[in-house]
């Protein structure tokens, strides 16, 4: 009897334990997932006018850099999976692209590995402008997948580098505007092609990457016919396009060869006219030959006639 009373003891005792554990493990294992779900980040988003990705589309064969400003909106939220008295909390990332500066050709401000030159990044930059948020390139091959190339990931990555240092080590992470076209129908119809990314340097250092990873982010294009009045206060500039300083030989060579292109061009088009206003000319005493001789048909036409009928009398 003394042991059978011993043996209950013991199986209770183990029973405990094994609840008392199971407790445990299950107890932990939900504090993980509510803390796992206490936060929950959400893809990042990329707004543009519509003027101004139009302009940014007819940027064939070059590159330029991306201006605008990066909202970050929180809010709690319920979800019916989660846990009672536990709260999601969802952060939305809202890119707004504002403006660009294209530039006359590619590797205006990096070179062939893709490292940025911070001094030629610097005189590109006009006067008044708002943040680099990112850069775009613009493919002169057409057609072709959407995809970044070693050299644009490369540039991704050393941007974000160039302005993680500028912004004195706070995370930025750069946008990749990819453009292209697509010529269909025998050159009847173009197709203008572009996709957005992003680059996740945080996720670059963290794991050790080089480059920084290039994620796809979706777009939504702001028509101003279309929008309430609560969305425009989130740009601060509606000029797509910004000028660029002239300082520096190079600025100054590339403006003198621009001039010396624009003078040819207008005399070229002197020329036509010239052209033009001769062969005018020359239609018009053309005309006033042919109305002469018209005249002369016509008195013809009447003395025949006349003729005729004196013919008819006799």
């Amino acid at each position: 009897k003394g042991l059978a009373i011993y043996a209950y003891i013991r199986v209770a005792l183990k029973s405990a334990y094994l609840y008392l554990y199971i407790t445990y493990i299950y107890g932990n294992s939900t504090s993980e997932r509510c803390n796992a779900q206490a936060l929950l980040i959400m893809d990042s988003s990329v707004h543009i006018h519509g003027s101004t990705l139009a302009l940014l589309l007819y940027s064939d064969g070059c590159d330029g850099v991306l201006f605008g400003q990066v909202r970050i909106k929180e809010q709690h939220v319920m979800r019916d999976d989660d846990e009672p008295g536990t709260q999601a909390l969802v952060r939305e990332r809202h890119i707004h692209v504002t403006g660009f500066h294209c530039n006359a050709d590619s590797l205006s401000f990096y070179d062939e590995s893709g490292s940025i030159q911070g001094k030629k990044l610097e005189s590109l930059l006009p006067p008044s402008h708002d943040p680099i948020i990112g850069w775009f390139s613009s493919r002169k091959e057409l057609g072709g997948l959407l995809q970044p190339t070693m050299l644009e990931a490369s540039v991704s990555h050393s941007l974000a580098e160039y302005l993680n240092q500028q912004a004195g080590g706070k995370q930025v992470s750069p946008l990749l505007a990819v453009l292209s076209k697509q010529v269909d129908h025998h050159h009847a119809t173009t197709t203008r092609l572009y996709r957005f990314y992003e680059a996740d340097f945080q996720r670059s250092r963290v794991q050790h990457l080089a480059p920084s990873p290039l994620l796809p982010r979706e777009l939504q294009i702001t028509n101003l016919a279309r929008t309430p009045q609560s969305i425009h206060k989130a740009y601060t500039s509606f000029e797509p396009v910004m000028a660029s300083k002239a300082n520096g030989p190079e600025a100054a060579a590339a403006l003198a060869k621009l001039s010396a292109s624009a003078d040819q061009q207008v005399q070229q088009v002197d020329i036509i006219q010239e052209y033009t206003q001769s062969l005018l000319r020359d239609l018009s005493l053309a005309c006033k030959v042919a109305s002469g001789h018209s005249a002369t048909l016509s008195s013809l036409q009447a003395e025949g006639k006349a003729l005729q009928q004196q013919l008819a009398d006799v």
